[in-house]
């Protein structure tokens, strides 16, 4: 419980100076999730332990994400871009960044060490588009972040219509 309602209160004030903003809500869910002990791993496959960050990546389970090889030897995995999965594992390791723009993930990215995707700028190396982020993202985000719930609970989160009324 001592992490929990520090990062409600940060979704709060997050959300009062940025109505609408989708990021703090999945920051918040990630607290949540870390917080119950069920924090996905997001930069490495959970079969290989192959780095994942920087290319698309495949949602099998509850732990995390695994990379195209080993998905081959999992039924039915749901695809996610590399995109989406930058952004989901920049909220879960820097939780005051703000990633409304190319230059804040760019600088979440530096601080992270990965050198491979921070060398030049997301836009000019492809890791990001211009639009930033799309709401392609925030789905593939969403639907990452619902399936965790999913697996972990057993049903979908009864709260989910409330938080994404928050978020609008």
């Amino acid at each position: 419980m001592g992490v929990v309602f520090p990062a409600l209160i940060g979704l709060m004030k997050s959300l009062q100076k940025a109505p609408g903003a989708v990021a703090p809500l999945m920051r918040f869910e990630l607290a949540l999730l870390r917080a119950a002990g069920w924090a996905p791993q997001l930069d490495a496959c959970e079969c290989c332990h192959a780095e994942v960050l920087g290319q698309p990546a495949f949602i099998v389970s509850s732990e995390g994400v695994v990379c195209a090889p080993c998905s081959k030897h999992v039924e039915a995995p749901y695809v996610i871009s590399k995109e989406a999965l930058l952004l989901l594992f920049m909220l879960q390791r820097q939780a005051g960044v703000d990633l409304s723009t190319q230059k804040n993930a760019r600088q979440c990215l530096q601080q992270q060490r990965l050198t491979p995707l921070s060398s030049s700028s997301p836009s000019s190396s492809g890791v990001f588009p211009k639009q930033f982020p799309n709401e392609k993202h925030i789905s593939e985000m969403r639907s990452f972040l619902d399936r965790l719930w999913l697996s972990h609970l057993g049903k979908a989160l009864k709260s989910r219509a409330f938080m994404d009324e928050m978020a609008t």
